[in-house]
């Protein structure tokens, strides 16, 4: 995948998980924002995220 000038992003997701490979490069880090929190993820890094439960619906 390709973001913001990043070439061959990874994302790999699994139920509560996060994945995330940035290949390395002389772009700036990636920012992944979540409710509660942001990560910075640069170039050449990866990392794990969990991820947060799903809101259950206002109404039955």
């Amino acid at each position: 995948m390709r973001y913001r000038g990043h070439w061959g992003v990874r994302l790999q997701m699994r139920p509560g998980r996060l994945h995330v490979e940035i290949p390395a490069s002389d772009r700036a880090p990636i920012e992944i924002e979540l409710p509660g929190r942001t990560v910075s993820v640069a170039p050449g890094q990866s990392c794990e995220l969990a991820l947060p439960d799903r809101p259950r619906p206002l109404y039955a």
